[in-house]
């Protein structure tokens, strides 16, 4: 058994690991982590921000009225029917004023919002990317070679 310093020295390092705090030792151990955190960070936010982005993306591009105005939808048929859809002029118009609606209405409020939104949580995709080194792949390195 060690006595003197080199006793008390080991027995403080037990101490340090006992209360939490990181040694020389445990470096190399708490930047793995560091790394675990960003690319759990970097996948979370990639499955939010993915869908999202196709939705709003897809909103904008594409804008559809609000389904109480909505004359180009077509309600379920019974079987063997057919459901037509009305070619008179003011139905016409109407399909016309309501598509123009929905076009005018795309880059209201909340989509802005979105918008603002997802410009931030792809700034944060970016910076845990950034946060990210490459992984050291030399096998001497790995192995102290």
């Amino acid at each position: 058994a060690l006595s003197g310093p080199a006793s008390r020295l080991r027995h403080a390092r037990l101490a340090l690991r006992a209360m939490g705090v990181f040694t020389r030792d445990d470096e190399e151990l708490l930047a793995y982590d560091e790394k675990a955190f960003w690319y759990f960070a970097g996948t979370m936010l990639l499955v939010i921000l993915v869908p999202w982005t196709l939705l709003l993306a897809r909103g904008i591009i594409w804008p559809k009225p609000p389904s109480e105005v909505d004359f180009e939808t077509r309600g379920p048929a019974k079987e063997g029917h057919v459901v037509r859809r009305c070619t008179t002029t003011a139905m016409e118009q109407k399909r016309r004023a309501s598509h123009m609606e929905a076009k005018n209405k795309r880059f209201g409020f909340l989509n802005l919002l979105q918008l603002g939104v997802l410009v931030v949580g792809w700034t944060w995709f970016g910076r845990s990317l950034g946060r990210l080194k490459p992984i050291n792949t030399d096998p001497h390195i790995i192995l102290g070679l």
